[in-house]
């Protein structure tokens, strides 16, 4: 018998770089060092450099979305996702009846079968496991001094054994 109890839950690691002077039409592919875990989805979204006010909640259009594995490799298909695509039918299929439908230029990347499934049972089923070399690849829609952010929902577990608790990550 064990002498401790485990709790899974999904914790948030968040990435933000600031990407310097980018141009709009451009390629980019930023390493998403901070992450590391398994990750059912993520929430990506670029706004001006170092924002303060209202510049905070300014977020800039990004356009083919792709994210990559350690070895370069697409994850999610071989054609990058049409910011259209992520910021409509995507939202409609990964999050349904949320208020965060046709939200502007906050783009959602789901690995998992149902965000609100993994969301209420913990299921893991296509969730990707993140080791901090995997990247985020897109096009800039802006020219400007920008900032990338990107919030990862990733499993951890909580451990309580004879009184003391303990944070386990995926």
């Amino acid at each position: 018998m064990n002498d401790f109890v485990d709790y899974k839950f999904l914790d948030v690691q968040l990435f933000t770089t600031v990407v310097g002077s980018e141009t709009s039409g451009t390629n980019y592919t930023r390493q998403l060092s901070a992450i590391n875990g398994v990750c059912p989805f993520m929430f990506a979204f670029e706004r001006p450099a170092n924002p303060t006010g209202a510049s905070t909640y300014n977020l800039l259009a990004l356009d083919d979305v792709q994210v990559l594995d350690a070895g370069g490799r697409p994850v999610l298909g071989n054609n990058p996702l049409d910011s259209n695509y992520l910021l409509s039918m995507y939202y409609a299929e990964n999050l349904p009846d949320t208020s965060m439908m046709n939200s502007v230029n906050n783009y959602v990347i789901s690995f998992c079968q149902s965000i609100p499934l993994t969301m209420k049972s913990g299921a893991v089923l296509g969730c990707r496991r993140f080791n901090g070399q995997w990247s985020l690849q897109y096009t800039s829609q802006t020219t400007a001094s920008n900032e990338l952010d990107v919030v990862a929902f990733v499993f951890s577990r909580l451990r309580i054994n004879k009184g003391n608790a303990y944070i386990i990550p995926s």
